[in-house]
């Protein structure tokens, strides 16, 4: 039993609208029920099938690949399961244009075709890919009851089409709207459950590999012991406009309150943002004088922080559902996890975050000492602030090394004093932190910042990427009324990390380029309106129904030429012919065009033995009823006809050599 009509066609566009994928679940259903319309089949055996099946294999891991690449955490299985349709397709379309209406599992299976190999088990593949188009459409399901009614109805559709004779219609879709009923909330349950494991889950097993950002707080590494490793991925690209610089620091999330190896952000709560047209973001009311970056990035877990430039007041074509923004100027936004690729408008010269508070001033007590000790060995508490930053930086740079080694720390002292007094060597967050403390201790006010440093430019890309080894930290100080960006940490830590690079990074590039652009295409692709594809589909109708008209009439055209080609044959074999072939030898031959009677009337008068062609008459008239009758003539008569024409011969040649 086969689907009914249109259903495959609005169950792919049903998986489309789910998923996002209307560019390719328009056509995959047009070519499929274009198939009910287009007469032309394949004729394919079972390996043909299983060649089919190979490109499906191909297909299957180009997604993996693009999916490893692009997306690493938990969302993948997801999203594997949304591609589905588009991976076995191929089989499906083979199977609606060839001759058998079934496929041979021997074609699905790895194993090679056998000497007389008996058919295993004829399998019609649009049931499983019905319920495999559904099963895609739930792993993107994010419009509660609209999945589910869209469910419903395709599902009972075709249980409609299968149910028993022996229930009515009637009694069947009550039955089925009751059970619909039922299930509403047993649907809505599940579906919040699936949410809620689904967000948990990924966020506890995504800390495994990829620090997770938190804009409330944040661990450092300050005190661990060992060596800190840091991946060669690429996490953002970046593209100045033509002919800017590109921005040194990407910040990421600012805190002002520490302990301990923590930072937080207290009152950290997210104001949201007004929203312009086309996706645009207003931060800060905009000004003439400005820079402009695209970023792109991957959104996870469908909420995450934006990377921006000192001074951004204003963000473009960011497709998300909502951006936030707290006053320490950390910005979220909010959508489902996706590829972004957004443009920034900012001025390095300015600051939008709050004013300092009490906060931005405070120094826990465990720090307090070795902070007093630096202080008064620099003497800082007589220099102007200007003053303060260069001898601060100095210091660090000077007497202080950076480092991934942590070396274990003595118990009477806090691992950031012995940074301080001791070993004096570390990584970027033991600078930052230090000095932040450091500068509070002398009543500027400061606070902590974490992002990403941008100085790889990609020959390869020609853009900048930063990787997650080029994650930093560096201290936010409010000097003449705003608030800039102080980094003391040696400058030879770019040069240190990128020593550490593994020697598979160029490799590594390659693959993540790839699955960069792979993204790019299909951000473009999910970001198309589907009422912008309609100037597409329409043409698109017209055309298949011009293409359907036009073979129809080259069909019924060849059609009536064979036809007329057979009419034209019947009668050819008749044995008048040859009498006629006889006649022209003699010099007697027909005109063109003239009938068969004008003719012997013109040989009777020219000859001085008209009467025998007298028996010509009664030939040619059995003759026309073979060559133009629609019912033709019987055996019996075929037979007289034959006879008849070589008993004349006979007797015309008789009669001429009688003459002679």
């Amino acid at each position: 039993m086969k689907l009914p009509p249109f259903l495959l066609g609005a169950t792919l566009l049903f998986w489309g609208w789910q998923t996002g994928f209307w560019i390719i679940a328009i056509p995959l259903a047009i070519i499929y029920e274009s198939s009910r319309y287009i007469n032309w089949r394949w004729n394919l055996a079972t390996a043909d099938f299983r060649s089919t099946s190979h490109i499906c294999t191909v297909l299957l891991v180009g997604v993996l690949i693009y999916l490893l690449v692009s997306d690493r955490s938990l969302q993948l299985i997801f999203s594997f399961f949304q591609w589905l349709p588009v991976i076995c397709s191929p089989l499906v379309i083979a199977q609606a244009y060839s001759t058998s209406d079934r496929v041979d599992l021997h074609a699905l299976l790895v194993f090679k075709e056998q000497a007389n190999q008996k058919q295993l088990f004829p399998l019609d593949l649009t049931y499983p890919y019905f319920a495999l188009c559904i099963l895609a459409a739930s792993a993107a399901n994010v419009r509660d009851l609209f999945f589910y009614a869209g469910a419903v109805f395709l599902i009972g559709h075709v249980l409609i089409t299968i149910r028993s004779k022996r229930f009515s219609v009637l009694v069947f879709i009550s039955l089925l709207i009751l059970a619909t009923a039922l299930g509403a909330a047993g649907h809505i349950g599940l579906h919040r459950g699936q949410i809620a494991l689904q967000q948990n889950t990924a966020r506890f097993f995504y800390r495994f590999y990829r620090p997770q950002t938190d804009p409330n707080q944040i661990t450092t590494a300050i005190g661990d012991i060992g060596s800190v490793k840091q991946s060669n991925k690429i996490v953002l690209r970046l593209k100045p406009a033509s002919g800017q610089i590109a921005p040194t620091l990407i910040r990421q999330a600012t805190y002002n309150k520490y302990s301990s190896g923590f930072w937080g952000a207290t009152k950290a709560e997210f104001v949201p943002i007004k929203a312009g047209n086309n996706n645009t973001w207003i931060l800060e009311n905009g000004y003439p004088e400005k820079r402009e970056v695209t970023i792109s990035e991957n959104l996870d877990e469908g909420r995450g922080l934006l990377k921006l430039p000192q001074g951004s007041f204003r963000v473009n074509k960011l497709p998300v559902e909502k951006v936030e923004q707290n006053q320490y100027g950390t910005v979220q936004a909010i959508a489902e996890p996706s590829f972004l690729s957004y443009q920034i408008q900012y001025n390095p010269q300015l600051s939008f975050a709050s004013p300092p508070t009490a906060e931005d001033l405070q120094i826990p007590k465990l720090e307090q000492s070795a902070i007093a000790r630096i202080i008064n060995e620099l003497e800082l508490a007589s220099k102007s602030p200007q003053e303060i930053l260069s001898t601060v930086n100095r210091f660090f740079s000077t007497e202080f090394s950076y480092s991934l080694k942590l070396a274990r720390q003595r118990r009477d002292r806090t691992p950031l004093s012995a940074f301080l007094l001791r070993h004096r060597s570390g990584h970027c967050e033991y600078f930052a932190t230090a000095t932040t403390l450091l500068l509070r201790g002398v009543g500027i006010p400061t606070r902590y910042t974490v992002g990403y440093s941008v100085h790889e430019l990609s020959r390869l890309e020609r853009q900048y990427v930063v990787r997650a080894r080029h994650a930093h930290a560096w201290t936010q100080v409010y000097i003449n009324g705003k608030w800039q960006a102080f980094d003391t940490t040696p400058a030879s830590w770019i040069a240190i990390e990128d020593n550490a690079a593994s020697n598979w990074q160029h490799f590594q590039d390659l693959t993540s380029l790839i699955g960069f652009q792979f993204s790019q295409l299909l951000a473009i692709v999910k970001n198309i309106e589907i009422r912008r594809l309609w100037w597409l589909i329409f043409p698109l109708g017209f055309i298949l129904v011009r293409f359907s008209r036009q073979r129809q009439k080259r069909r019924l055209t060849a059609l009536r030429i064979k036809q007329n080609a057979v009419e034209y044959n019947i009668g050819a074999d008749s044995e008048i012919y040859l009498i006629e072939r006889e006649l022209n030898k003699l010099g007697l031959a027909r005109e063109q065009a003239e009938t068969w009677q004008n003719w012997l009337k013109r040989l009777q008068n020219a000859s001085d033995n008209s009467a025998i062609f007298d028996g010509l008459y009664a030939i040619v008239k059995l003759h026309y009823r073979y060559r133009f009758d629609p019912h033709g003539i019987g055996v019996r008569e075929r037979e007289q006809l034959r006879s008849a024409c070589r008993a004349w011969l006979e007797q015309y040649q008789s009669t001429l050599n009688s003459d002679r």
